[in-house]
């Protein structure tokens, strides 16, 4: 995927910084103290990064009703965090190689 039209270009730009910015949050959270950390927002916005970085993202797709809905409150852990997170950087990873270069250069 190269050579992109300059519309695309910032379109695709776009999505890429909205998935960082959720990423980022959830990195952030995770790094609270552990009595306090809100693991749902953390799940959420790992699951989050992935539904905005690709299409299939069955691991990980209960974190968006789970984690944000009272109604379906789940108790998730630090272990669910982690792993949330770690699952978020693999594929940000595997999703970052197949982009064009020039749509990460002001990411």
């Amino acid at each position: 995927m190269s050579g992109l039209p300059p519309d695309q270009l910032s379109w695709l730009q776009q999505w890429i910084q909205k998935a960082e910015n959720d990423l980022r949050n959830a990195e952030h959270t995770i790094k609270m103290n552990p009595e306090v950390c809100p693991y749902d927002t953390v799940c959420f916005h790992a699951q989050h990064h992935l539904g905005v970085s690709v299409q299939d993202q069955d691991q990980l797709t209960e974190y968006a009703t789970v984690s944000r809905y009272p109604e379906e409150v789940n108790t998730l852990t630090s272990k669910d965090a982690g792993w949330a997170m770690a699952i978020a950087h693999q594929i940000r990873d595997a999703v970052r190689v197949r982009l064009p270069k020039n749509a990460l250069q002001q990411i």
